[in-house]
């Protein structure tokens, strides 16, 4: 065996510098990590579970649900009938398909700026991933088209409502994250 190298008090000094050092980065990772979180968590999503009408609110997007072979999303309530012509022709452009999204503007005729549609597929398809990818999907052409913030209405949807939730709030999380530990500023 060799005999232990003594470390001279500039070595010691260089040590406790560099693990001071990586401390201090640690602690700015964490604190943009935090940060970027409550960012996140404020972005979300606003998720309703009362009819449209009870909402005092505006928002930039209101978002429903469409599952295949139906005419208007789940949960959808009466409103002036060009809107809702409007929806149904987006309905049709959607086809309902699993995670296909169509936009409809309101202009002014009701509290929300647009109505996004989004498609889940086939009724006695939706589960949990399903959602939660819709969602996921949701969040992303949200952001992508500058808004900050919106509502999804789970109205109807033929799975818990703690899953279908939690599901929303999974999805939109997920595809909202981005690791930028190594992104340099």
């Amino acid at each position: 065996t060799f005999p232990k190298k003594q470390l001279t008090k500039l070595e010691i000094e260089n040590r406790k510098k560099q693990q001071e050092e990586k401390n201090k980065k640690q602690a700015e990772y964490k604190l943009k990590e935090e940060i970027n979180q409550k960012i996140l968590d404020e972005k979300i999503l606003s998720v309703i579970k009362e009819d449209f009408f009870k909402i005092k609110k505006k928002t930039k997007s209101l978002c429903y649900f469409v599952t295949e072979k139906s005419d208007l999303p789940l949960g959808f309530p009466k409103f002036d009938q060009k809107l809702v012509n409007s929806v149904k022709e987006a309905v049709k452009e959607t086809r309902a398909k699993l995670g296909a999204i169509s936009i409809v503007h309101t202009h002014g005729m009701v509290p929300a700026q647009r109505i996004l549609i989004a498609g889940l597929g086939p009724r006695h398809k939706i589960t949990h991933e399903s959602l939660r990818v819709t969602s996921g999907k949701i969040a992303k052409r949200v952001s992508d088209i500058g808004l900050d913030e919106y509502c999804i209405i789970p109205n109807s949807l033929p799975v818990n409502s703690k899953v279908a939730i939690n599901a929303i709030v999974e999805g939109a999380k997920l595809a909202l994250y981005s690791f930028d530990k190594y992104k340099k500023d």
